[in-house]
């Protein structure tokens, strides 16, 4: 449909702009309708000029067909605008048909239509421009350059993984071993034992610094308590 109506639009074109329009200024370009209007002869023209008020000019041609007998006869101009007008209309026509077909055709052979060349085959699309490569199809993508491993935190000490304290947690504090003597100091069970020499032991132990006040009188109590 588009075609018919390019077609009807250049043949309008043609009568009107270029076999009226340009014919009224240079008449011989509608000669080459002379095989149509007058055929065996030779078209002759004569143009008349003229102005009937200011500011207006008309032009008119008198077209006439010359038979090589000598006869003449008078043609119609809107008969040889026709005719000549038609010929230029389908020349139009012609034009912009091959424009769009050598347009259309430069278009496909430099790339598609619309968007990124087509794919073929499977995989990663193809890259285009600068920057990184495209990431494998299948698995984590490489690592290139320096830092941590894929998947590492960029800052920080590496994940915990599996039983025991969180990473970066103080020790448990180890028991604090009994003061000294304390083995010797050991209650016993009833039976026999000297108090006195018992609290004497605890004395001579303070004196040799092994044990302080407070632990010299928590020991002497004890003694007494069971005693």
């Amino acid at each position: 449909m588009k075609y018919v109506i390019g077609l009807v639009f250049c043949l309008f074109m043609g009568i009107t702009a270029i076999s009226l329009g340009v014919g009224a200024a240079y008449p011989p370009i509608n000669r080459i309708a002379a095989p149509l209007v007058c055929p065996g002869g030779e078209m002759t023209h004569k143009t008349n000029v003229s102005h009937p008020m200011p500011g207006r000019t008309y032009i008119q041609t008198a077209w006439t067909c010359v038979q090589p007998s000598g006869t003449t006869t008078p043609i119609s101009s809107f008969t040889v605008a026709l005719y000549a007008g038609t010929f230029y209309g389908l020349a139009l026509f012609a034009l912009v048909a091959v424009i769009l077909l050598l347009r259309r055709a430069g278009g496909r052979s430099t790339s598609p239509r619309y968007g990124l060349p087509p794919q073929l085959g499977y995989g990663a699309p193809p890259q285009l421009g600068y920057g990184p490569p495209p990431p494998p199809a299948y698995g984590p993508p490489p690592q290139s350059g320096y830092g941590p491993p894929q998947g590492a935190p960029a800052y920080g000490p590496p994940p915990q993984s599996g039983h025991g304290p969180p990473q970066g947690a103080p020790a448990p504090a180890a028991a604090s071993p009994p003061p000294a003597g304390a083995a010797q100091l050991a209650p016993q069970g009833a039976g026999g034992v000297d108090v006195a020499a018992r609290v004497k032991a605890l004395y001579d132990l303070k004196v040799q610094g092994a044990l302080t006040e407070e632990e010299f009188l928590a020991e002497k109590r004890k003694l007494l308590g069971q005693g």
